[in-house]
C-alpha cells in the first residue's frame, strides 16, 4: 500500500485532489460575511461603482475619483458582479481562483527546477499551509493578483528557456503587463531577480531573440501601461501623481501612515511560514556555497525583495506574498533530504505550533476586551482541528504525515475564520448588517450619511450612495483634484456646511456614526435632526420614524 502511495505521489496525480479540497476550504461560506473596512471595502464599492456606470478607466470612490491603484483588481471584480452580483461572494471569487492557481504554479515551478514530482508536491502542501497566503484570499486587495502574475511571469519565462518557443515569451510579458496594470512597478521586482537567474540555470541555444522581444514589449506596453497612458494624455498631471506620489513617496515616506520598522518583514516572514522557513534556513545554510543551482535563485528569490521592501517605508503584511513561493519550493526540497530524525524533531515543533493556536483561539474571549462570540460553526471546525493534533501527535514518528496535516490544518483554520468573521462582525470591521438596517429606515428621497468616517462598505452593501460628513477624520482627506465638475461636493461635506444647519436636508434620511464619535460635542449638532436611535455592532443609527 505504501508503495501505490509513493508512486502514485511521485507522479503527481494527487496535485488535482489537493486543488480540489483547497476549492472547496477558500469557497465555503464566503458570503457568510460582508465586506471589510478598509481596503477590502473601498476595492469592492470601487469595482461596484465601475460596474453600476459602466465607465471602466476612471476609478471611483463614493462617487470621486481614485487613482491610487491601477485597474486590474477593480475590472476582475466587476467581472465577478456580473457573474455572481455584487456581493461579499462576487467580490472575492477571483481571490479564491488566484490561489487555486499559485498552488497549481507552484507544482509546476517545482517541476521545472528539481525535476520531481514528490518535491513539487510537497512544495504544494506547505505553500497551502503557509496563513500569508490564505489571508491574501480572505479580503479583496491586489497583492493576491499581483503575486499571481508574478508567479505566471516567472512560470512563462522558464518554459521559454526551456522548451524554446516563442508563445512562452509572449505569455512572459503579457503576465508582468497584467501585473504592472494591477499594482504598478512592484511587478518586476521578483522577475529582476528570478529571470536572469533562469537564464544561467537554461541556456538559451536560439541567439536571435530580437523581433520577439520587441513583439514582447509590445504586448506588456498595451497590456500594462496603455492605461496610465490614456490618463496622462487627458491630464499631464498624472505623470507626478503616479511617480512621485504612488511610488517614491509610498517607498520613501509614510504618506499612507503605513510605516513599520526596519525588521518588521524579517519577524513576520518566518512567523506565517513556521517551521518551514526557519527549517530551510537552520538545514540550507551550509550549502549555499556550492556551485550554481536552482537553491540559490530561490533564495535570492527571497532574500532580495525581503531587504528590499524592508527599506520601503510603507509597509503592509502582503506587500511580501511573493516570496512565499520560494520559501515552499526550498523547504520541500529541505524536508526531503534531512535526517529522519531531524524531521521528527520539526513535526513535534508543528505540532506544538498547532496546539498553540487552537489554546490561543478558545482563549480568545479571555484574554482580550473584546466579547467574543463562538458559533456552532466554529466550534466543529475547533474540534476538527482537534482531531487533526491527535492524529498528529499519535502519529509523530510517521513524518510523512507532517506536510498534509500542515496543509488539512490551515485549510480548517481559514474556513474557521470564516464563521469567526460572520459571528463578530464588529471585531472583522463588518458593517454589512448596519448598511442593511439603514436602508430598511430611508425614505424614496433620503440619504445615508456618514459621520466623520469613509465606510465604503455602507455604501457598498445598502447598493446606496452615501454621504460623508467631514469633521477631521483622515480617511477623508479625499483627492479632488482631478474631478472636472462640483458634483463630488455631493458626496462629501464638511462639518460647517450650512446644508447641515438645514432640518430639510435631513428629511428621510438616515445617518450613522460610530458609537465613540457619537459621545462627541460636535456631533450632538446633527443628532437633534432625527428622533430615533438604535445601536448595532459597534455603531450608532439615527433615523426619524416614517410616519411623520
Amino acid at each position: 500500500m505504501k508503495k501505490i502511495f509513493t508512486a502514485r505521489l511521485e507522479q503527481g496525480k494527487y496535485l488535482w485532489f489537493i486543488i480540489l479540497i483547497s476549492a472547496i476550504a477558500l469557497l465555503v461560506n464566503l458570503n457568510g460575511w460582508g465586506v471589510t473596512e478598509t481596503s477590502e471595502a473601498r476595492y469592492a464599492e470601487i469595482a461596484y461603482e465601475m460596474y453600476q456606470s459602466g465607465d471602466y478607466l476612471h476609478p471611483r470612490l463614493l462617487e470621486i475619483q481614485h487613482y491610487h491603484k491601477p485597474p486590474v483588481t477593480y475590472w476582475i471584480t466587476a467581472l465577478s458582479y456580473h457573474i455572481f452580483g455584487p456581493n461579499a461572494f462576487g467580490a472575492r471569487f477571483f481571490l479564491q481562483i488566484m490561489i487555486l492557481i499559485q498552488i497549481w504554479l507552484v507544482f509546476r515551478l517545482s517541476v521545472l527546477f528539481t525535476k520531481d514530482k514528490t518535491i513539487a508536491i510537497t512544495a504544494a502542501l506547505i505553500y497551502i499551509s503557509f496563513p500569508a497566503v490564505l489571508i491574501s484570499a480572505r479580503a479583496l486587495t491586489t497583492d493576491a493578483f499581483l503575486n499571481t502574475f508574478v508567479l505566471l511571469s516567472v512560470f512563462f519565462w522558464a518554459k521559454r528557456r526551456i522548451t524554446q518557443q516563442p508563445h512562452w515569451l509572449y505569455l512572459t510579458y503579457l503576465s508582468l503587463g497584467l501585473g504592472f496594470m494591477t499594482k504598478g512597478p512592484v511587478v518586476f521586482i521578483i522577475p529582476a531577480v528570478t529571470l536572469p537567474l533562469i537564464n544561467h540555470l537554461f541556456p538559451l541555444k536560439q541567439k536571435k531573440q530580437f523581433f520577439h522581444h520587441i513583439s514582447g514589449l509590445m504586448v506588456f506596453l498595451f497590456s500594462g501601461i496603455s492605461w496610465y497612458l490614456f490618463l496622462v494624455w487627458q491630464n499631464p498631471e498624472f505623470i507626478d501623481y503616479f511617480v512621485i506620489d504612488h511610488t517614491i513617496n509610498r517607498f520613501a515616506t509614510n504618506q499612507f501612515n503605513r510605516g513599520e520598522p526596519f525588521w518588521f518583514y524579517l519577524a513576520f516572514v518566518p512567523a506565517m511560514s513556521f517551521p518551514w522557513f526557519i527549517l530551510s534556513i537552520y538545514h540550507s545554510a551550509k550549502n549555499f556555497k556550492s556551485p550554481f543551482s536552482y537553491s540559490k535563485l530561490l533564495w535570492l528569490w527571497i532574500a532580495i525583495p525581503l531587504f528590499f521592501f524592508s527599506l520601503s517605508t510603507s509597509k503592509l503584511i502582503l506587500y511580501v506574498l511573493p516570496v512565499f513561493p520560494a520559501i515552499a519550493i526550498i523547504a520541500a526540497n529541505t524536508w526531503g533530504v534531512i535526517s529522519e530524525k531531524n524531521r521528527k524533531r520539526w513535526s513535534k515543533a508543528l505540532a506544538f505550533y498547532h496546539i498553540l493556536i487552537i489554546v490561543t483561539l478558545l482563549s480568545a474571549g479571555y484574554i482580550t476586551s473584546e466579547d467574543i462570540s463562538f458559533s456552532v460553526g466554529m466550534y466543529v471546525i475547533i474540534g476538527l482541528m482537534g482531531l487533526l493534533i491527535s492524529f498528529q501527535t499519535i502519529k509523530i514518528n510517521r513524518t510523512q504525515f507532517t506536510v498534509p496535516v500542515a496543509s488539512a490544518f490551515t485549510l480548517l483554520l481559514v474556513v474557521f475564520s470564516t464563521y469567526f468573521m460572520q459571528a463578530n462582525p464588529r471585531i472583522a470591521n463588518d458593517q454589512r448588517n448596519v448598511a442593511i438596517e439603514a436602508k430598511t429606515k430611508l425614505t424614496e428621497d433620503g440619504h445615508i450619511m456618514v459621520y466623520d468616517r469613509r465606510l465604503p462598505s455602507v455604501a457598498f452593501h445598502a447598493h446606496q450612495p452615501v454621504i460623508s460628513i467631514f469633521n477631521g477624520d483622515r480617511g477623508l482627506n479625499r483627492e479632488t483634484r482631478f474631478e472636472k465638475t462640483d458634483k463630488w461636493k455631493h458626496s462629501l461635506i464638511d462639518f460647517g456646511d450650512e446644508r447641515l444647519e438645514n432640518p430639510a436636508f435631513f428629511k428621510g434620511s438616515v445617518l450613522i456614526a460610530r458609537l465613540s464619535d457619537a459621545r462627541k460635542t460636535d456631533f450632538q449638532k446633527l443628532k437633534n435632526f432625527f428622533t430615533e436611535k438604535e445601536t448595532l455592532d459597534g455603531w450608532v443609527i439615527l433615523y426619524n420614524s416614517k410616519a411623520q
